[in-house]
Order: structure tokens, then C-alpha cells, then sequence
């Protein structure tokens, strides 16, 4: 296990709530939906934009400058580059997805506090 840093306590951030938090000098998106919690980067593979500039579904956070998706609990991406063509592609090649995959943090509570593992 890596090293545990508090980033919020938990009535800092509501369900269906984003927050971006330096750590480290990384920004990392805090999600929450409803009673779980969720960290990842803050910054689209693909671009760069911040996903905390995007809108959030659930655990599905969209990247305001080109539309990409991605699941904020795993990392995974949902659709690559707004859809179109490259996002079919995404569909037939699950190798272009993965590569495209956002960085994930494990999120651990300690009574009142979220903490990330970096």
C-alpha cells in the first residue's frame, strides 16, 4: 500500500459533487455518488482539459473540450473523442481505449476523513 494523504472530510463534498484537489502537485478530481467515493485525474488524456469542467453522471464524467467519457471509479474510457467514427473505433479496438485510460487513486475513509493512496 502506498502512502495515505487526507484530501477532504466527507461533508466537504455533497453526493453528485466534483472537487479538485492538489496533491502533490497533480490535480485530482474528487467524486462522490451517494455513499462512495471516488479519485482520479483531474486532466483528459487526450487534450488535457479539466474533467472537473465537464459533467458528471453518476460515476461517468465528461471532458468539456471534446466530449470523451470516462468511468471515474476504474479509469476506463466510455467514449473517446465525443463519439463519431474515433468512438466506434474505441468500440472495435479496446486497445486504443485502454491506453487512453484516466489514472486512478484508491480512496480509503477513516471516520470523517477521505484520504487517497498515492
Amino acid at each position: 500500500m502506498g502512502k495515505l494523504i487526507e484530501i477532504l472530510k466527507v461533508a466537504d463534498i455533497a453526493s453528485g459533487q466534483m472537487k479538485v484537489i492538489d496533491v502533490e502537485g497533480d490535480e485530482v478530481l474528487i467524486v462522490r455518488s451517494g455513499d462512495d467515493y471516488y479519485a482520479a485525474s483531474n486532466v483528459c488524456p487526450h487534450r488535457g482539459g479539466r474533467l472537473s469542467d465537464g459533467i458528471l453522471s453518476g460515476t461517468v464524467v465528461e471532458c468539456p473540450l471534446h466530449g470523451s467519457q470516462f468511468d471515474i471509479a476504474s479509469g476506463r474510457a466510455l467514449r473517446w473523442i465525443g463519439g463519431g467514427l474515433a468512438g466506434r473505433l474505441v468500440g472495435l479496438f479496446k486497445t486504443i481505449a485502454a491506453s487512453n485510460k484516466l489514472r486512478t487513486y484508491r480512496v480509503h475513509l477513516d471516520g470523517d476523513s477521505i484520504n487517497i493512496e498515492v
